[in-house]
């Protein structure tokens, strides 16, 4: 059984040019080449921040964080988990001795995307609920390892209003780290997860 599952949520929304030159200053060849690709300053910022916290992990688990052939981040060494997610200006790291999926969503309207997200056996009756749902169903495909390649209407993750994993073994943990967010973080159902929120500043002060 799984005993680590954890969880940072790190708010890059005030970081500005000379923080994130800072961040970048701090990266691996690789991962600098990355956030620097993306033309939304937003998207370069939240790359660096995503980057920066699983190299710094990975340095404190003593490994190192690789590339599989599906461009999925994940420890080099086979007893540790890594899951990572950003949006809106926030970023989530979360790592298990277990396998581990973490989703983070900005809210917004959904408009008609629930025909291509719920189940038959799913209904959500605001659009938070859909967007928690997304998230639910976006954390258990990272658990699993099978990506967006699954079609989410053949997973159902929500039912007579409580989330519950496809798979008995795990469950889902949902957070709202801060207002106008939400956060599914998916692991083994026996293990009660730790998430902490920070910012840049906090994370370049004392790392992991």
């Amino acid at each position: 059984m799984s005993k680590v599952l954890s969880c940072i949520v790190i708010d890059c929304r005030s970081m500005d040019e000379c923080l994130y030159r800072d961040v970048l200053s701090r990266l691996s060849d690789d991962r600098r080449a990355l956030a620097e690709s993306f033309r939304c300053f937003t998207d370069r910022v939240m790359s660096a921040v995503a980057g920066y916290c699983m190299e710094s992990l990975a340095d404190s688990l003593d490994t190192k964080v690789v590339k599989l052939p599906n461009g999925k981040p994940v420890f080099e060494r086979d007893d540790m988990h890594l899951s990572v997610s950003h949006s809106g200006g926030l970023v989530a790291i979360a790592w298990s001795d277990g396998p581990v999926g973490v989703d983070v969503q900005e809210s917004r309207s959904m408009g008609n995307i629930a025909s291509r997200i719920l189940s038959p056996k799913e209904s959500a009756l605001s659009d938070t609920i859909l967007l928690s749902i997304w998230a639910a169903k976006e954390s258990y495909v990272k658990m699993t390892g099978e990506g967006l390649s699954k079609d989410f209407r053949d997973i159902t993750v929500y039912l007579d209003g409580e989330f519950v994993s496809p798979d008995p073994g795990y469950a889902f943990h949902h957070f709202e780290p801060c207002d106008g967010f939400v956060l599914q973080l998916c692991g083994e159902s026996e293990v009660c997860p730790s998430m902490t929120m920070g910012d840049v500043y906090s994370l370049l002060d004392s790392g992991f």
